[in-house]
C-alpha cells in the first residue's frame, strides 16, 4: 500500500491552491496585472485584511489588527535588490489616532547573512519620530535542537491512531506532494524519511494540539478581557494560512551551511523562496537527516518533530526570533513540547500574547521568568535588550537586562548588577527584585563565575553595555572597547583552552564573546542604512577581531 501511495504521488503535477472562498469578500482587478483581495480573517462578514498582488506575487497587505473597522497596519514587500533597499516596510498606527507612529524597515544583508530591522517610533504621538534603533536576526530563521527531547513524554499512540488518519489520501499531487484537508502540501521526501502514514499522522497531531492550545489561550484571554489577544490573532491567521495559501513541507533541502544542530527553518515573508525559487512562501523545511534511522523514528524523534512543525508554522506568520514577541519558541513549549508544569505555565503566559509589543515591560519580565524555568536565555536577553532600545529613558530596563543576563553560564549579568548597585542608590522595588534574581542565580551558579579572569572580562563587557545602552554614550563605550581589544583576544584564547580541557568555562567564554559581539553589531547597525562614525568604528572592530 505504501509503495502504491508513493507511486500515485508521482503521477500528479505541482500543487496549486486557490484562495478559500469563505475568506474572500471581494476581488478587485486593477491596471497592470494588479489585484486587490478583500479578506475576512475572523469570518464576521467584514473585511479586516486587504492583500495586493502583482501577478501571483503578494506585494502589500493592509490590516485591521484590532478588528474595529479601522485599518492600522500597512506592509509592503519588495524583491531584494541591494542591502540598502528594504525588502519589507511595515507602518503602524498603534494608538488609533489615524497617524502612523511606528515604521519598521527590513533589509537583507547577504554578505553577513542577516536580516536587519530598522525601527522608528513616535513615542509621544506628536508627529516626530524620536526613537530609532536596529535589530538583527539570522537570514534563515531556524530552530536549533536545544530542547531535550528525552525529557518529553507526550506521544500518545491512541491519539496518533485516532486523530491522525491521512486526510483524504486521494488528493495526491506530484512534484512529489500529498495535499491534506488543511491545505498542507507534504513532499514525498518527508514520507520517504518518516513513512507514508507516519508523517501525515505526526503533522496532524502536532497541529491539532497546537491549534487547540491557541484556542484555549484565546478563550482565557477573552474571559480575562486581556488585550491584545495574541493567541486569538495567531489562531485566526494560522487557519487562514493553512486553508487559503497551502503550506509546503519538504524534507530534502540541500543546505550549503549544513544541517548540524538544526531541526528546521521556515519562510517569514511572501518574497521568501527555497530551492532556486521552486518552493515558495509559505514553506517549512525540515532536516533531511531526521530520523536517524530512516522510517524508524524513536518516540523522542517523533516528539521533537511535532514540536518543530508547530514552531516553524508560526514563523510563516512573519515572526522572527529576536524581533517582536517571541511566539515560535514559547508556543512550541506551551502547546506541544513541555510536560513540566512550571515551564509550561511560563511559556503559555508569553504565547497568550496579551502584550502591546516588545516595548511592554510585562513581556520582558515574562520572558525572564520563562528563561528561569528552562527557556532560552538568549531570547530573554534579546527581549531585555530590545526593551532598552524601545524605552531608552526607563531605568528599570537596565536592571531587567542584568537579570536576563545572569545565568549558570552567563557571568556578565552579575557584574552588571555590581555596577548598577554602585551607580544608583535609590532603587525601586522592581529594580531590587531584578537584582535579587540576578544575585540568586549567581549564588547557585557555577563556582567558575568567580574565576578572576572571568570576573575581569565580565566587568569589561558589562560596563560597555551600561555605557552604551543606559548612558547612551556610544563614543565612550567604543573608546573603552578599542582601548581593551586585547581582552577579547585573550577571551578567544581562553575559550579554546577551556574547550580543549572540556571545562564548563567554555560556555561562559562563549556567552561573553556573544554578548560582546551583539553590542558591537547593534552599534554598527544602529543608523542603517546610513553609516555614522560610530557605525564604522564598530564594524572595524568586528572585522579586526574576526567576529563578523
Amino acid at each position: 500500500m505504501k509503495n502504491l501511495l508513493l507511486a500515485l504521488i508521482l503521477l500528479f503535477s505541482h500543487p496549486t491552491l486557490a484562495l478559500d472562498q469563505k475568506y474572500i469578500l471581494k476581488t478587485e482587478l486593477l491596471k497592470d496585472g494588479i489585484k486587490k483581495v478583500h479578506v475576512d480573517i475572523n469570518l464576521d462578514g467584514i473585511a479586516d485584511r486587504i492583500e495586493t498582488y502583482k501577478g501571483e506575487q503578494l506585494i502589500a497587505i493592509e490590516n485591521d489588527t484590532k478588528k474595529n473597522g479601522n485599518f492600522d497596519e500597512w506592509i509592503m514587500y519588495s524583491a531584494f535588490e541591494s542591502v540598502d533597499k528594504p525588502i519589507q516596510v511595515t507602518k503602524k498606527d498603534t494608538n488609533g489616532d489615524g497617524k502612523i507612529d511606528r515604521i519598521e524597515s527590513v533589509y537583507k544583508d547577504l554578505l553577513h547573512k542577516l536580516l536587519i530591522t530598522s525601527v522608528e517610533i513616535d513615542s509621544k504621538y506628536t508627529g516626530k519620530f524620536d526613537v530609532k534603533y536596529s535589530n538583527s536576526t539570522e537570514l534563515n530563521q531556524k530552530k536549533d535542537e536545544i530542547n531535550c527531547a528525552a525529557e518529553r513524554s507526550f506521544v500518545d499512540d491512541k491519539l496518533l491512531k485516532l486523530s491522525s488518519q491521512v486526510d483524504d489520501a486521494n488528493k495526491l499531487n506530484a512534484g512529489g506532494y500529498i495535499i491534506t484537508e488543511k491545505g498542507y502540501k507534504v513532499h514525498k521526501s518527508c514520507m520517504d524519511r518518516w513513512g507514508a502514514e507516519g508523517f501525515p499522522k505526526l503533522l496532524k497531531t502536532s497541529m491539532d494540539k497546537g491549534m487547540q492550545c491557541l484556542a484555549d489561550l484565546a478563550q482565557k484571554n477573552a474571559s480575562a478581557n486581556a488585550t491584545p489577544n495574541g493567541a486569538k490573532i495567531n489562531l485566526e491567521n494560522l487557519k487562514y494560512l493553512q486553508q487559503s495559501k497551502g503550506v509546503s513541507i519538504v524534507c530534502d533541502e540541500d543546505r550549503s551551511g549544513g544541517w548540524a544542530g538544526v531541526a528546521g527553518h521556515a519562510s517569514t515573508m511572501p518574497t521568501d523562496t527555497m530551492k532556486n525559487g521552486k518552493v515558495k512562501f509559505p514553506f517549512i523545511s525540515l532536516n533531511p537527516n531526521d530520523p536517524k534511522n530512516k522510517l524508524k523514528p524513536t518516540p523522542d524523534e517523533t516528539n521533537e518533530m511535532m514540536a518543530t512543525i508547530f514552531h516553524e508554522q508560526l514563523h510563516n506568520l512573519g515572526f522572527r526570533h529576536g524581533s517582536g514577541v517571541e511566539f515560535p519558541y514559547t508556543c512550541e513549549v506551551c502547546c506541544v513540547a513541555s510536560d513540566k508544569p512550571d515551564q509550561k505555565a511560563a511559556a503559555c503566559k508569553v504565547c497568550a500574547g496579551a502584550y502591546l509589543g516588545s516595548g511592554d515591560k510585562t513581556y520582558v519580565n515574562d520572558m525572564i521568568t520563562f528563561m528561569r524555568k528552562g527557556g532560552q536565555s538568549d531570547l530573554a536577553l534579546k527581549a531585555a535588550m530590545t526593551y532598552l532600545k524601545e524605552v531608552p529613558g526607563d531605568r528599570v530596563g537596565i536592571f531587567a537586562f542584568a537579570d536576563a543576563t545572569t545565568d549558570t553560564f552567563s557571568p556578565m549579568g552579575m557584574q552588571m548588577a555590581v555596577i548598577l548597585k554602585k551607580k544608583f542608590e535609590d532603587l525601586s522595588v522592581e529594580e531590587k527584585a531584578h537584582l535579587a534574581e540576578a544575585e540568586k542565580s549567581f549564588k547557585y551558579g557555577s563556582a567558575d563565575l568567580v574565576d578572576p579572569s572571568i570576573v575581569e572580562l565580565s566587568k569589561f563587557v558589562a560596563q560597555g553595555y551600561v555605557t552604551h545602552y543606559y548612558d547612551h554614550n556610544t563614543k565612550s563605550a567604543l573608546d573603552n572597547i578599542e582601548k581593551n581589544k586585547a581582552m577579547i583576544v585573550v577571551l578567544d584564547k581562553k575559550q579554546k583552552e577551556a574547550e580543549k580541557a572540556k571545562s564548563n568555562k567554555k560556555y561562559m567564554y562563549d556567552n561573553l564573546k556573544a554578548e560582546y559581539k551583539a553590542m558591537l553589531v547593534d552599534i554598527w547597525l544602529n543608523d542603517r542604512p546610513a553609516d555614522s562614525p560610530e557605525s564604522k568604528r564598530a564594524y572595524k572592530i568586528l572585522n579586526d577581531l574576526k567576529l563578523i
